[in-house]
């Protein structure tokens, strides 16, 4: 769109058409409650138009992977996890897609 500024001289304006209602990211949200004793819940959404291969890894304080769970739907989701039998600390999870870890978020079992 050509427009005149106050100089009277032309610019092209280049116009981005953003839809507020619709989530066009991959979004992994922070465990609720957390801390947490026992059981927390996880959410997510996937993006509805994407073909993936979607994931969530748990680790623990070294780094090391304790589960997989693989993510078979698009859209929002949650996870419930029972963390009952592992020992009180700080745990982390990672939700990875197409093999690329997308974010990581922090846990603590009390």
């Amino acid at each position: 769109m050509d427009k005149n500024n106050t100089s009277g001289q032309q610019f092209n304006e280049n116009i981005i058409s953003v839809d507020l209602a619709k989530a066009e990211q991959i979004i992994l949200y922070q465990n609720e409650p957390n801390p947490f004793n026992g059981t927390t819940i996880i959410r997510y959404f996937i993006p509805e138009n994407m073909q993936i291969e979607t994931f969530m890894a748990f680790y623990d304080a070294y780094g090391n992977e304790i589960k997989k769970v693989k993510i078979n739907e698009t859209g929002a989701g949650k996870i419930e996890v029972n963390a009952q039998n592992i020992s009180a600390g700080i745990y982390s999870y990672s939700l990875v897609v197409n093999g690329k870890v997308m974010d990581t978020k922090k846990m603590i079992k009390k």
